[in-house]
Order: C-alpha cells, then structure tokens, then sequence
C-alpha cells in the first residue's frame, strides 16, 4: 500500500511517512551509472532533472529559468514536503535545494532523501551563506553531497551541478560513525568517505569562489576610488579655479577699469578697518581729495581718448608718490581720493603736497596738468567727540559696503570744503581744512 506525505507533520514524522512508501517500479530501475552531461542523460527527455527547492517563489524562478536555459529539465518545489514529493513523481538526477524553508527545511529533507535505499543515490546540493561551522556537520549528518555558497555565480552553479552529475555514487556510509568535535559539541557522521569528501571540498571550492569575487570586488572599489579621487581632484581644481574667479570679480567690484586704482566701495571697506584701528590705538587718520584742473575744457579741446590718458598718468602718479599704507582711489570723473592712516595733519599736508608737485612736474603731451587737493584729519580729540551708538552704527554697517561711516562722511565733506577753497584761490595747490578761516567750525 503507497504511503503520502503529509503537509504539517514534523520532520521526524516525515522522514518516517517517506521511507515507508512503496517506490514506483520505474524509481526503483533508475541506475546513475553514465551521469555525465546533461546530454548524456537517458531519461524520455533527453535531458539532465533537477529539483529546485526554495521557499522563495522569486529564486525558485530564477533558478528555474537558468537550469532550463542551459539544458536542464526543471521542477520546482517550496519547502521539504513538496521536494520529497517532486523526488518521487519525477525521479531527478539531482536535488538543488535551500536549507531555510518553512514545513520541513533542507537538512530534514536531505536526511529522508539519504535514508531511502534507492533515493539516497539521488546527489543533494544544499545552498548555504555557511555562517556556522556546524553548518557543514549538519550537512554532513543529513548526507549532503555537496554545498554550494550564497550568494553565488551563475557561471559557478552550472558548473558545479554538471561537476556532481559526473561523479560516480557516493551514497555509500561508514560502517562505523565517525564522531567529530565542533566549537565544544560532538557529533557522529555516518557520510561515506567519498560523500565527506565532496562534501568539504566543496565547502573549500565555495570559499575559494567567494574569496575569487571578493578580489574582483576589492579591485571593482579600487576602480571605483581612483575614480572617486580623480573626480575629488577635479573638484577641488574647480574650487580652485572658482575661487580665483571669486577674487578676480572681487577684484574687478573694488577696482576702477580704467586706472586700475580702487574704487569708492574699497575706500568704504578700507575706512571701516582703518578707523577701528585709529580708536584702538588713538592714532590719527587723514583723508585727501584731489582733483584735475581744468579737465573739462582740455577734454573739450583734446578729446576724451587723451582725457583717459591724462587721468591713467594721474593715478600712476598719485600711487607711486603715495606711501606703501595709504590707499589711492578713483573717487569718480576726474576726482581722487588718498586715504592716510596713522597719519596726522602735518605729514598729510607733505605726503600730498609732494603728489601735487609731480604730477605738476611731470611731462604732458598736449599741455601742463595739475591738481587741487583738499586734507581734512581725525586726530584723537575729533574721534572722542563721536559716541558709542555712532560706533555700534559704524559695526553694524561695515558688512554694507554701500553704507558711507559717519566718521568717513566728516572727513569727506571737511577735505571738500579745502579742496573748494584750493580750486578758488587758484588751483594747482593743497590746503588742509585746518589751515581754513573756518577752523573750528562744523561742517
């Protein structure tokens, strides 16, 4: 009377209910004897069974389509019952099944498998990620004949199954156990020799795999970082350059085009630095305006193109006669401006008097050029008269180059009123606003 296997029972039991069914005729006359290549095989089809094994319906597939790709003739079970099943109607050649399935896994599905007389000539590949060395005992206990490591290639699985399929028989078992010791536990092994064999080379085969496309990893990651470093080179060439260009457009706000000198927003900047350091250290700090005489008319007469000559050897001048800390600045058309740190009244006056009179020297193409210069300064007395809400109204604007310092706008309207005055009393001279009849007063 033929026996069924029964869904739910435990793997003992169904084990049991396996060795106790009656084995079709045809099972029982299979021999294994020329398993070769899957051509080789002399089923009705012509070609090598494979039972695949997985609780995943998803893998089952991709194995499936793999095994039929290359010449196999596939089924497919999704736990230990269903195998054992699947072993019996169909016969295969060889068994590829999970070890973690739900019902009855791999081991117990294996150990029935091995036990039957017949079945147990059936070669077993158990897919494994080996994460325990008593993984192998177990493998060795249920008569595994071979392991195969997860995750694997597709390359290496087709060639280990047809490496198994060539193999002669190796369900034979000792006739004595042999007990081994694993991580402080003892077992008994009753795999034939040739069996234990497979068994861990296999093992060994997988590692070696493993360690085989571990190596192509590491070199796909030092790709990969040469790469990454070559890219980061590159970026920071890019932030170089960027930060070039940053300070060339920093460079090109703060500078006049055409004398090359800095513009009025630098000299703002400039004067926040410099009268901070004029209250830190009670030093004075002298501001010159200086002007062209007459550059109207001679741009009337000459024309703008030698205007523009005129006004680059003006700015040439001014800076070369100017000291190494004082900042010379194109305040706009025709008009300069000379900002004098740590500088009291007496040295602004010689400091631009000795600008006035080379420009005043120099050799002109067209006609003699000479300027007006007007010097108004800070001393310690004139930054005490400023309180503290002028201060932390100095601080707040600093980081608004648009916004003119109080201080800055007393020295700009004192040196106007001594340029005014130098233009009135003839031009091609300087005066410092304290040498005016209006000493004294506020501007």
């Amino acid at each position: 009377m033929a026996s069924r296997v029964f869904y739910n029972c435990t793997d003992t039991l169904c084990v049991s209910l396996y060795l106790n069914r009656t084995f079709r005729p045809k099972l029982a006359l299979m021999s294994f004897v020329n398993r070769n290549t899957p051509s080789d095989l002399t089923n009705s089809s012509g070609r090598a069974r494979v039972v695949v094994v997985d609780d995943s319906r998803t893998q089952a597939a991709i194995l499936r389509q793999l095994l039929q790709q290359n010449g196999y003739e596939v089924f497919t079970a999704y736990d230990g019952q269903q195998a054992l099943q699947a072993v019996d109607e169909h016969q295969p050649d060889i068994v590829l099944a999970d070890i973690v399935m739900p019902v009855m896994d791999g081991y117990a599905m294996c150990q029935a498998l091995k036990a039957d007389p017949i079945a147990a000539q059936t070669p077993v590949i158990l897919l494994t990620a080996l994460q325990d060395p008593t993984d192998i005992v177990r493998g060795l206990q249920a008569g595994a004949d071979y392991y195969l490591t997860k995750p694997y290639q597709d390359n290496y699985l087709l060639a280990t199954l047809s490496s198994v399929l060539s193999r002669p028989d190796s369900a034979a078992q000792n006739e004595d156990a042999l007990e081994v010791e694993v991580q402080g536990h003892r077992y008994l092994i009753r795999s034939g020799r040739q069996q234990m064999l497979n068994l861990l080379l296999s093992t060994y085969g997988s590692a070696v795999q493993q360690n085989h496309v571990l190596r192509q990893t590491q070199h796909q990651l030092r790709a990969v970082n040469e790469k990454l470093t070559a890219q980061q080179q590159q970026i920071e060439a890019q932030q170089r350059e960027l930060r070039e260009i940053n300070g060339q457009l920093k460079k090109q706000a703060t500078r006049d085009s055409l004398t090359g000198l800095r513009n009025r927003r630098a000299l703002i900047e400039r004067f926040y630095e410099e009268i901070d350091r004029a209250r830190r250290h009670n030093d004075p700090l002298s501001l010159a305006l200086l002007d062209v005489d007459q550059f109207k008319p001679f741009n009337d007469t000459f024309g703008h193109p030698a205007g523009d000559v005129v006004l680059k050897g003006v700015a040439d001048l001014i800076e070369s006669r100017a000291r190494a800390s004082d900042l010379a600045v194109r305040y706009g058309g025709e008009e300069f401006a000379l900002l004098l740190p740590a500088t009291d009244a007496a040295s602004a006056r010689r400091v631009v008097e000795r600008v006035r009179a080379s420009i005043a020297n120099a050799p002109w193409p067209q006609r003699s050029i000479t300027i007006s210069a007007g010097i108004a300064t800070l001393d310690k007395d004139s930054l005490g008269k400023y309180d503290e809400s002028v201060r932390k109204s100095a601080a707040v604007n600093r980081h608004d180059s648009t916004e003119v310092p109080e201080e800055l706008t007393l020295l700009l309207a004192r040196a106007d009123v001594a340029l005014y005055t130098s233009k009135h009393e003839g031009r091609n001279r300087s005066l410092h606003f304290d040498d005016l009849d209006v000493l004294g007063r506020e501007t």
